[in-house]
């Protein structure tokens, strides 16, 4: 039993793997790196402060990010939206996030 037919879908299944293996090793180096700013709310919510009232919009962003990318901690992310823009406010730009994250 042949695992490839041709030594052309051998190569596209080679260049497969490297590109799903690059794409891991990309996401392991991103998590280390940011892990703990991710997961620290002071951090975040300082680092939100700066866009002043761009602050919305990249937190929609932030939130989308986090439905796509795993490892990011949603719990932590919804705390700082209460917490910046109220509980009103943090849960609508909270489920727009979650929202455009999951379309």
């Amino acid at each position: 039993m042949q695992l490839f037919a041709s030594a052309s879908d051998r190569r596209r299944g080679i260049l497969a793997l490297v590109g799903v293996s690059i794409g891991f090793l990309a996401l392991y180096l991103f998590v280390r790196e940011y892990a703990t700013f991710l997961t620290d709310q002071e951090a975040l919510r300082t680092w939100l402060r700066q866009f002043g009232v761009l602050a919305p919009l990249v937190f929609i962003l932030i939130q989308a990010l986090q439905v796509i990318v795993a490892p990011i901690p949603g719990q932590v992310v919804a705390l700082v939206a209460g917490y910046l823009f109220g509980p009103v406010a943090g849960t609508v730009y909270s489920l727009t996030g979650v929202l455009i994250g999951s379309a």
